[in-house]
């Protein structure tokens, strides 16, 4: 082959490696991304999507997998197949194939085995190529009450007075976190004791439970009271508030005659201190005045 012949011919190859290589690198599929709720309550559909750009190439398949790994395939659509989409059992993973399609994947009925990590791999056609992204999805019992918050049963509080409270969060699987406040301010040291037993109803949920102690202040003043229970970032309520009114004491028969006693004997000491400074005042005065006398010729 003489130079005038092959340099055409190379020419040829480059620009077709070139466009092979290079411009589905530039056009081709990317962008891949899958939008899932991060927590799901039991019970519920779920709805996972997988976002791609495919550019100007043509898609051959989107496959679903669930892990962590090794991960298992549980759906996969194919464009060309007949039926083009296919679903497979997985514990926990039931996928309602008349609504799911090359972009969706709806679950029906999500469990605690629905949790995992979900991944999404999409594929050109030509030039093959597959790019994939996952997303986690936990699955949450949320109670729809609110904690409740129980004092100590006594008829009245006084100033000083020793105050017990506890607060009982409703069933919820991850368990609910507790936390007190008293006057509306965040209480840190008070705290008896936090504990977590299984809902017998449920006993994959549980219920929190948490004690608290702390003493009234000794001024006569109000103290405002109430618990409040999270979980993750999907539960957030209060308990019932309660207002404790101290009433001050009343004085005992014994504490009002000791107290009125000690009155009358500090009136009476004032008195005789009184008479007894006088009769001083008097001697010293009539000793300056005899001594005046007896120094006369």
């Amino acid at each position: 082959m003489s130079r005038d012949q092959w340099l055409p011919s190379c020419v040829a190859l480059t620009i077709a490696l070139f466009t092979l290589n290079i411009i589905p690198g530039l056009l081709g599929l990317k962008h891949v991304e899958v939008i899932a709720p991060k927590y799901v309550r039991r019970g519920a559909d779920v709805r996972l999507s997988c976002h791609y750009d495919l550019e100007k190439e043509t898609l051959y398949a989107t496959k679903w997998y669930k892990g962590p790994p090794p991960f298992k395939e549980f759906f996969r659509f194919l464009p060309k197949e007949t039926p083009p989409a296919l679903a497979f059992n997985l514990p926990g993973v039931y996928v309602d194939v008349t609504i799911s399609n090359d972009h969706d994947v709806v679950l029906k009925n999500a469990s605690f085995q629905t949790s995992g990590l979900y991944k999404c791999s999409v594929a050109a056609e030509f030039p093959f190529e597959t790019r994939d992204d996952s997303r986690e999805i936990r699955v949450i019992v949320i109670g729809e009450s609110a904690p409740i918050m129980r004092l100590d049963s006594r008829p009245q509080y006084h100033p000083g007075d020793l105050v017990s409270a506890e607060c009982r969060s409703p069933p919820s699987f991850p368990s609910s976190n507790i936390t007190w406040y008293i006057n509306d301010i965040k209480d840190h040291g008070s705290v008896l004791k936090t504990e977590t037993r299984k809902d017998e109803k449920d006993p994959l949920t549980k219920t929190t439970l948490s004690s608290i102690s702390f003493n009234l202040p000794e001024k006569v003043t109000p103290v405002r009271i109430y618990c409040h229970a999270t979980v993750l970032n999907v539960y957030d309520k209060k308990s019932n508030v309660t207002m404790i009114h101290p009433i001050p004491r009343r004085l005992t028969g014994t504490e009002t005659l000791l107290r009125s006693g000690s009155s009358s004997r500090a009136s009476t000491e004032s008195v005789f201190l009184v008479l007894l400074l006088g009769l001083l005042n008097f001697e010293i005065t009539c000793t300056n005045s005899c001594s005046t006398v007896l120094q006369i010729p």
